[in-house]
């Protein structure tokens, strides 16, 4: 054999030892790094329905909507993107609105996704796949087996809204025969809770706990901070179906509370700023009046 040649075997020996060790070890892409990417998904709730502030534009302040994920935004700073994926036509067609939410998110997935109200249409209304009208108990569960669906296809980790009572609402925005009987709300919650056993990378949101704790109108905590009756008057719209800015605040805390005692999240997790009082200020700051300079002459 040439020198030439035995040259060349050997280059390939050594090419194939450090491919097949490649191949062993699989790629080493390390720890995940910080959050910097979240995206809100989901009905009216997420989108800020009835929710205003005040914003400065060039002819004033003026009234504008604000959404859950401006509210987050306000919390997290510029350290983080979020992006706003709610709509208040959810409730039109959920399937339909659903999906092409979904499908928007996985084009660029963030970081987390924060999903707290995008199963509520799956379950609750009329308006079943295909708009077919829901009736039934099994056709509540096959609509939600949709919305669960949907979210499984994000492959990232995930905060997704459990469903809550909202029957004290019936009467306003929502109709009797759009709200699950007791019992169907039960097995609803048990589907969402086993589907959520089964993903590592899903949290559940515990919106029906916070929504009995906040019709109990008694005082509770969320993470350090204390919710006095006072305050909790305030937390839901006239509706009794829609967060006020107070109650996105509250949102946000469990947001904030779920992140800190995550044992794989919590080192990835932005610093939030959820003190209710100080988030207010930032989104709805109070109209000051200009300083007065005492050495300037009036204009005449």
């Amino acid at each position: 054999m040439s020198s030439r040649s035995l040259f060349h075997s050997l280059c390939v020996i050594i090419l194939c030892l450090v491919t097949d060790t490649v191949h062993a070890q699989g790629p080493d892409f390390g720890e995940p790094g910080p959050i910097a990417r979240i995206t809100t998904a989901g009905a009216s709730a997420s989108a800020g329905f009835g929710v205003f502030t005040m914003k400065d534009s060039i002819v004033g302040r003026v009234p504008g909507g604000c959404s859950l994920g401006r509210t987050l935004k306000a919390a997290v700073g510029d350290s983080v993107v979020v992006s706003d994926m709610g709509t208040s036509m959810f409730f039109t067609a959920p399937h339909r609105y659903g999906r092409r939410i979904i499908e928007r998110i996985n084009q660029n997935p963030p970081d987390i996704l924060v999903a707290i109200d995008f199963l509520f249409w799956f379950a609750y209304g009329t308006i079943g796949p295909d708009g077919i009208k829901m009736q039934t108990a099994s056709e509540r569960m096959a609509s939600l087996d949709i919305g669960l669906d949907l979210l499984d296809t994000f492959q990232g980790p995930m905060i997704v809204g459990d469903l809550p009572d909202m029957s004290a609402a019936i009467g306003g925005f929502i109709s009797r025969s759009q709200v699950p009987s007791p019992k169907i709300l039960n097995a609803l919650n048990a589907k969402i809770m086993a589907w959520a056993s089964e993903r590592s990378r899903v949290r559940i949101f515990p919106l029906a706990k916070l929504t009995r704790q906040l019709n109990a109108q008694e005082p509770f905590s969320i993470g350090p901070h204390r919710w006095e009756t006072s305050e909790l008057k305030k937390v839901i719209q006239r509706d009794r179906l829609h967060p006020t800015l107070t109650g996105q605040i509250a949102l946000i805390q469990v947001v904030e509370d779920i992140l800190k005692n995550d044992k794989e999240l919590s080192s990835r997790a932005p610093g939030m700023e959820t003190d209710l009082a100080i988030l207010r200020e930032r989104l709805d700051p109070p109209v000051t009046a200009p300083a007065k300079d005492a050495e300037s002459t009036p204009s005449e």
